[in-house]
């Protein structure tokens, strides 16, 4: 099966903000962090929950998964060994694969442009030593 001819898979919101507070987390922008973490508070996502998906971990495996890829995809630049798919959730498919990546790209992407558009010196108030991934 071709990248062309995999069917497309949707994330959740809940999924896609949890990428990109992961992301936002290891680049260390604390504004992609604050806004992310808003939307996911939105969605409910408690305050304990927040804390772990910041460090790429999630008590629902799934998701956890999810983040470890997207964090791995940045430290990567991109490139996944079988390692690294084998630590996808079970059935995940190549187009899962696929949708993580363009989430990981979107939320590098919002880190740039969260990063960019700030008053040079300007920082939300938000401890960012959280812990690693």
């Amino acid at each position: 099966m071709t990248l062309a001819s995999t069917p497309a898979v949707a994330l959740t919101d809940e999924q896609r903000w949890s990428i990109d507070l992961s992301v936002a987390q290891y680049l260390r922008s604390a504004r992609a962090v604050v806004e992310a973490q808003e939307r996911l508070a939105q969605l409910g996502v408690s305050s304990d929950e927040l804390l772990r998906r910041r460090r790429a971990e999630s008590a629902d495996r799934g998701i956890a998964r999810l983040l470890r890829l997207a964090v791995t995809l940045i430290i990567t630049r991109g490139r996944l060994d079988r390692a690294d798919r084998r630590r996808l959730p079970p059935g995940a498919s190549e187009a899962t694969i696929h949708a993580v990546v363009a989430a990981t790209a979107e939320a590098y992407a919002r880190v740039l442009v969260a990063e960019s558009a700030a008053p040079a010196g300007s920082r939300p108030a938000i401890d960012m030593n959280v812990g690693d991934y």
